[in-house]
């Protein structure tokens, strides 16, 4: 059986937030927003984002617009921000 996740304090997440490019603490949630050339280039993002997503076993929110997305992590079964947030936001930093 899976550990349940520890939500972070809010040191814990300001340090991290540190390492992380461009991600910011939106309303008690992980978001950054990712912009693109032209719809393909952000539908191709996506895609390698839902096989990570699937990998990492934890899925971010997706909002997509034409050239862009804006991505939400938050772990909804403690209701905060857990390691598997920031974890996975360093991996699709690195997409």
């Amino acid at each position: 059986m899976e550990a349940e996740p520890i939500p972070l304090s809010m040191k814990q997440i300001q340090e991290a937030i540190y390492h992380l490019n461009g991600w910011e603490i939106e309303e008690g949630k992980l978001e950054k927003e990712f912009r693109f050339v032209d719809f393909k280039q952000a539908k191709e993002f996506i895609d390698k984002l839902a096989v990570l997503a699937e990998q990492e076993e934890h899925h971010p929110d997706i909002f997509w617009w034409y050239n862009k997305a804006k991505l939400v992590l938050f772990t909804h079964r403690i209701k905060s921000i857990s390691q598997l947030d920031t974890i996975l936001a360093e991996k699709i930093d690195k997409l």
